[in-house]
């Protein structure tokens, strides 16, 4: 489980920025969330992240930088800020184009 104030901490953060899971994607202003996915491990670019402007970084490895947060599950990071932010909007992470209903 994700520690309450790294939870809160998150939200607070997201609540007018976008959330971004792919280094390449990062602008200005951005959080980023470093996944570990099956082939690639995005706590590996963590570094680029920060170089394109991001201005926080949650991340499952420590970093000297006083912009990364980190998390031993970032996985369970997002999870348990959608649990609760639930209907919130601010949520969506940017990772892929968004799919229009």
């Amino acid at each position: 489980m994700t520690p309450k104030s790294a939870v809160e901490e998150f939200l607070i953060h997201t609540e007018e920025r976008p959330i971004v899971i792919d280094s390449r994607r990062v602008s200005d202003g951005d959080v980023f969330v470093g996944l570990e996915g099956e082939r690639v491990d995005g706590n590996d670019f963590v570094d680029e992240a920060l170089s394109a402007g991001a201005f926080l970084v949650f991340a499952n490895r420590s970093s000297a930088s006083r912009r990364v947060i980190t998390v031993d599950d970032t996985k369970e990071l997002l999870m348990e800020a959608a649990r609760k932010g639930a209907g919130s909007e601010s949520l969506v992470p940017t990772g892929r184009p968004q799919r229009r209903r």
